[in-house]
């Protein structure tokens, strides 16, 4: 039996010993064929005789194990490394789901109505009516409403002043019409009111520069005229008072208001006839002014006391200006003045007794102020819109 060399290199295995040739070289007691050493392969191939084809036979089987070997080397190093596989996570448990509570419906809130534009139109046409027909206090609170509607709306400010201007509420009346210039300072007629209520509390320099300022925003208002005529009045300027007042008729020839102002100056510049034309205008045009019948009746007694009247024929202007100053809004200074006037004809009759001769109509002309007139009404004229 051959000793076979397992310390040759395996994948060329380049020399083995052929036994067949019959030649042995010892090494260590070791019996190696030492001469004919030949590659594996020609052994391989050699022709198989009978001396050696157990020598071929090993051979061949150490040839198909080599190759095997080569190609399962070549395989493992081309394949990629196995990935080790990374530690899977324990699965933790799914929590259970809270319960949704039911949602509870909410009570549903009734929606507060909203005012629309045309309700404050509404009120505004039925509050500037009021103030036309001299129903102040009414007038008052329509305004109030449109004012709480429309808070920015510059003419209902002014409409209420002149409600409150009316009434004699002249604190009111003036910060109405300060909140109306501030919404719209280009608003003419605010000026013109403010001017009056300026006037009425003795604020002359505030009440001409208002004045002046509603003309130049509006000739055409007559308002402007009216205090500027007044003032000038108060200052004696008779001729330029008088041409104030009638350029304010001349502007506005339907309003009772305007009448009585110029009446007012006219029957205290002594200028009777001219004085009763314009407050019998006044009273047919604005029925509702206790003042301009008051000023028409204080007009008659200044004639009487200078002989061109009758007393008497004042009392009936005195009686309706007692009656109108009692009807809302109250005036009582119209209202204290009639009375003490009416005291003062009523002296006259029961002095004159029996010997008083009948009625007759007043026959005014331009007479010069009587030596001893009767005093003027104590009420500050507030004129209607």
């Amino acid at each position: 039996m051959i000793d076979w060399p397992w310390n040759c290199w395996l994948p060329g295995l380049p020399q083995v010993h052929d036994a067949a040739l019959g030649k042995r070289s010892g090494r260590k007691g070791d019996t190696y064929y030492a001469k004919g050493r030949r590659s594996l392969l020609r052994v391989a191939l050699r022709p198989v005789t009978s001396d050696n084809w157990g020598m071929r036979f090993k051979t061949w089987v150490i040839l198909a194990g080599v190759t095997l070997a080569t190609g399962a080397a070549i395989a493992c190093a081309s394949q990629p490394p196995t990935p080790t596989p990374e530690p899977t996570a324990t699965p933790t448990a799914t929590p259970a789901p809270e319960p949704t509570p039911t949602p509870r419906p909410s009570p549903t809130r009734t929606p507060t109505p909203v005012a629309s534009v045309t309700d404050s139109v509404q009120h505004y046409a039925v509050a500037y009516a009021l103030l036309s027909r001299g129903e102040w206090v009414e007038a008052e609170r329509r305004f109030s409403v449109v004012i709480e509607l429309e808070p920015n709306f510059a003419r209902a400010w002014d409409g209420r002043g002149q409600a409150r201007l009316n009434k004699g509420d002249y604190r009111g009346a003036l910060t109405d019409f300060d909140r109306a210039i501030e919404l719209k300072p280009d608003l003419a007629k605010a000026y013109a009111n403010r001017a009056m209520t300026r006037y009425a509390i003795d604020d002359n320099k505030g009440s001409e520069a208002d004045a002046l300022k509603a003309l130049e925003l509006d000739p055409a208002d007559p308002r402007g005229y009216i205090v500027l005529g007044r003032l000038a009045g108060d200052a004696g300027l008779l001729s330029a008072a008088a041409d104030y007042f009638d350029r304010a008729v001349e502007i506005a020839p339907d309003r009772g208001d305007v009448f009585w102002w110029r009446g007012r100056f006219l029957s205290a510049a002594g200028e009777y006839a001219a004085a009763l034309d314009d407050l019998t205008i006044a009273v047919e045009l604005a029925p509702s002014i206790a003042g301009a019948w008051l000023d028409r009746g204080l007009t008659i007694l200044r004639m009487a006391d200078g002989g061109l009247a009758d007393p008497r024929l004042a009392k009936p202007d005195l009686e309706e200006a007692k009656a109108r100053a009692q009807i809302e809004p109250k005036n009582p200074a119209v209202e204290q003045e009639a009375i003490r006037q009416l005291k003062r004809i009523e002296d006259f009759e029961k002095q004159a007794g029996a010997s008083l001769p009948p009625l007759t109509t007043p026959q005014p002309g331009n007479q010069s102020a009587p030596t001893t007139p009767t005093p003027e009404s104590t009420a500050q004229p507030t004129p209607s819109k």
